[in-house]
C-alpha cells in the first residue's frame, strides 16, 4: 500500500506526471500511422498506460484548479483513464490514435503553461 502522502500530491507534481506523459505519447506517436500503432504491442501498451496517468492525475487535481483551467478537457481526461481502466476489453484504438494526434499535443503545451503558473504549489 503506498503511502499517505502519495495521495496529497502537490500540484505541481501532478501537473509534471500530465506533462511528461503527454509529451512522451506525442514523441512516441510521431509518424506513426494507425496500422504501425495497432500491431506495435509494445507502443500501444505505452501509450495506453500514459493515457491512463494523465486522467489519473487529472482526476486528483482540486476541482478549484480545475475550475480556473477551463481550456483544459478535465472530465473527458478523466473518462477516458476510466474507459481504458474499466472497459479494457472496448477499446477503440482508432479513437485512441485519432486523440494522441489531435489534442495532446495542445494539451501538452497547455499543462506546460499550467505547470509554470502552479511550480510552487
Amino acid at each position: 500500500m503506498p503511502p499517505k502522502s502519495f495521495s496529497k500530491k502537490k500540484i505541481s507534481i501532478r501537473l509534471y506526471d500530465m506533462v511528461q506523459a503527454a509529451r512522451f505519447v506525442t514523441k512516441a506517436m510521431d509518424g506513426i500511422q494507425y496500422e504501425q500503432f495497432v500491431e506495435n504491442g509494445f507502443l500501444w501498451r505505452a501509450v495506453l498506460r500514459d493515457m491512463q496517468v494523465l486522467g489519473e492525475a487529472a482526476y486528483h487535481m482540486p476541482v478549484e484548479v480545475q475550475k480556473a483551467n477551463p481550456a483544459i478537457a478535465w472530465n473527458k481526461i478523466i473518462g477516458l483513464r476510466h474507459r481504458l481502466v474499466h472497459d479494457y476489453d472496448g477499446i477503440d484504438f482508432k479513437i485512441i490514435y485519432e486523440t494522441t494526434l489531435s489534442s495532446l499535443p495542445a494539451l501538452a503545451a497547455e499543462l506546460e503553461a499550467m505547470l509554470e503558473k502552479y511550480k510552487d504549489q
